[in-house]
């Protein structure tokens, strides 16, 4: 198994094991799925969900679209389960336990719309996956993504480096900034639209915050897990304490694009 494989098999089962809490503790997902739901105005006929998760999104993409048909695809296959449990019976809505980034290379479907909440802060070839989305969507189709930027977790960051080891880093810190995801898409979209948000929880204690990673499955990939003994735990929740707040920020940004590039313009 490659480096890339392992990382995306790791990731893949901490959403398998998240399914059944992650509708509880996803709440800033769920601002997410609202927010980029607002975004989308024109009624299209076929839509693509990558990540579609528990399918809180899906439902809502069926209701504001009650005429399209829909393929949701997520590569934990406890999550489409759920999903397919929420949406219930449709013929409109089909469900695969894809792994998107594969999917998006391979299939000979078009899309009108393509749509992902979450997700593709996870993908490794984020510049491919711009040409691949270019790739299957139909005439004047678009595409509409929510990610989480590398400003996410950035307190909990702080805290492990600080109290654990100065040169750790977190799997968010890795996710693809806001600007240079633009840029990608520049690259093969004419029309590319970016707004970003910063978005603050707070939390009773540490361990809420932990409870909230480890519910939601998005803990990511570590290639060396560091040891968190209860020593460390405790003097990681007093590095919170004595700011006042458990508060964690999330950075989200929203990328539409649309108008496909002719190859080598």
């Amino acid at each position: 198994m490659s480096p890339q494989e392992k990382a995306k098999d790791s990731i893949r089962q901490r959403f398998c094991r998240a399914a059944h809490s992650y509708d509880q503790y996803a709440h800033v997902q769920g601002e997410a799925a609202l927010w980029l739901l607002a975004s989308l105005a024109k009624k299209p006929a076929k839509i693509l969900e990558i990540g579609c998760g528990t399918g809180n999104l899906t439902k809502l993409l069926a209701e504001k679209f009650p005429a399209a048909h829909i393929d949701a695809l997520d590569f934990a296959d406890t999550m489409v389960a759920q999903a397919r449990q929420k949406v219930g019976n449709s013929e409109r809505v089909r469900f695969y336990c894809e792994d998107g980034e594969a999917f998006i290379r391979t299939t000979a479907e078009r899309y009108d719309l393509v749509v992902s909440n979450a997700t593709l802060q996870w993908f490794h070839d984020l510049p491919g996956t711009f040409e691949h989305l270019a790739g299957i969507l139909s005439e004047n189709g678009r595409i509409a993504l929510s990610l989480f930027g590398p400003g996410s977790f950035q307190e909990l960051a702080t805290a492990m480096r600080e109290v654990v080891d100065p040169v750790i880093r977190l799997p968010a810190e890795s996710f693809c900034s806001p600007r240079d995801a633009e840029r990608f898409a520049a690259k093969v979209f004419t029309e590319v639209a970016l707004s970003t948000r910063q978005v603050e929880r707070e939390y009773a204690t540490f361990f809420d915050i932990l409870e909230h990673i480890k519910k939601t499955g998005t803990g990511g990939y570590h290639e060396k897990v560091p040891h968190l003994s209860r020593p460390v735990l405790k003097s990681l929740s007093q590095w919170f304490a004595r700011r006042g707040r458990y508060v964690i920020t999330y950075e989200i940004y929203i990328l539409c694009c649309q108008g496909v590039r002719e190859k080598g313009k």
